[in-house]
């Protein structure tokens, strides 16, 4: 008969922590600039990117309001890997959205959006996924 009120207490433990959530990190507000390395007459560059983002970005904008894969390499904050963006224009703005698809190494959870202006800044929000440790 002792082993029935043990293994309820197990049960309950299972099931209470199975239950705990998982949340991302806060998101964090970033900031930056761009100057374009290699401009070309197809509509496609490489930018460096300076701020939160360092490293190199390579995209190809097909028109205004077009959108665009564009794949970075080099440091978020802290961490180091590579990145895939989807970047759209939005015609005769001064502005066009980013976010992030994907990313590899200490980057595979990071995410977020923001936009990047045509003065070469750009601003937004990212955060690491839940349920991932990333390498510090």
């Amino acid at each position: 008969m002792k082993k029935l009120p043990s293994l309820a207490l197990l049960a309950f433990l299972l099931v209470s922590v199975s239950s705990v959530p998982v949340h991302a990190t806060r998101p964090e507000s970033v900031a930056g600039s761009f100057a374009i390395l290699v401009p070309r007459s197809d509509g496609c560059e490489i930018l460096q990117v300076y701020g939160y983002f360092e490293g190199i970005l390579a995209e190809c904008v097909r028109g205004a309001g077009g959108s665009s894969i564009g794949y970075f390499e080099g440091t978020a904050g802290d961490y180091e890997g590579t990145l895939k963006f989807n970047l759209v224009s939005f015609g005769h703005t001064d502005f066009g959205q980013w976010t992030i698809l994907d990313g590899t190494g200490q980057l595979a959870t990071l995410r977020g959006t923001g936009l990047s202006y045509t003065d070469g800044t750009y601003e937004g929000r990212v955060h690491f996924d839940p349920g991932v440790q990333n390498p510090g």
